[in-house]
C-alpha cells in the first residue's frame, strides 16, 4: 500500500471512520439496535451471517432475532485497520474479531454453530 500523506482532514475523515466501526460494535455488544442508524446510511446494504443484499433495516430486523434465539453475548474487537481516502470516497478493510456466547438452548446446527 502506497504511503499517503496526513492533513488535518484526512485525519479527522479517519478518526471519524474509526468511530462509526467502534459505534457498530458498541451498538451490537450492547444490544443497543437503535445506535444503527448512526452506523449506516439509509441506503446502505448489510450482509450479515445468512441476511445477503437486504438494506440494513432489514437485516438488522432478521439479526435481531438471530441473536434474541441464538446468542447470550458477544464481543466485538477492532484490529488491523486499512483505510484510503481519496476525496469524498473512502475504503476500509478492518479485521473484526467477534465472540459469540450461544444460549444452551440454541438450536443446534445454528448460525453461529454449537451451544452453550
Amino acid at each position: 500500500m502506497p504511503t499517503t500523506s496526513y492533513n488535518i482532514d484526512r485525519l479527522q475523515s479517519r478518526a471519524e471512520i474509526m468511530d462509526v466501526m467502534a459505534l457498530y460494535c458498541h451498538a451490537t455488544d450492547r444490544r443497543n439496535w437503535k445506535l444503527m442508524q448512526f452506523v449506516f446510511h439509509e441506503d446502505a446494504k448489510w450482509s450479515l451471517a445468512s441476511l445477503q443484499g437486504q438494506t440494513w433495516r432489514e437485516s438488522l430486523a432478521a439479526g435481531i432475532k438471530l441473536f434474541e434465539r441464538h446468542l447470550l453475548a458477544t464481543s466485538h474487537q477492532l484490529g488491523n485497520v486499512l483505510m484510503r481516502i481519496d476525496g469524498d470516497v473512502a475504503s476500509t478493510e478492518t479485521y473484526c474479531t467477534a465472540y459469540h456466547r450461544v444460549r444452551a438452548d440454541a438450536p443446534p446446527g445454528g448460525p453461529f454453530g454449537g451451544v452453550g
